[in-house]
């Protein structure tokens, strides 16, 4: 459910940020270049391991 969140929500912010007049943009398009899926791969590797730092911490910090 969380992946479908942060998938819905990048796309979003794309086409919120996305220039006007910079060409026209298909959702049936979006992702299909290697370079959009080189940096949501980057971005969820970054998340997960915040997340899973952040789950260590707080396990360690419950245990003492």
């Amino acid at each position: 459910m969380l992946a479908h969140f942060v998938n819905n929500a990048m796309i979003v912010c794309y086409f919120f940020f996305q220039q006007p007049g910079t060409g026209t943009s298909h959702l049936d398009e979006l992702g299909t270049n290697g370079g959009m899926s080189l940096w949501i791969s980057l971005g969820g590797g970054i998340a997960l391991t915040m997340l899973l730092l952040y789950h260590e911490r707080s396990n360690r910090v419950i245990s003492s």
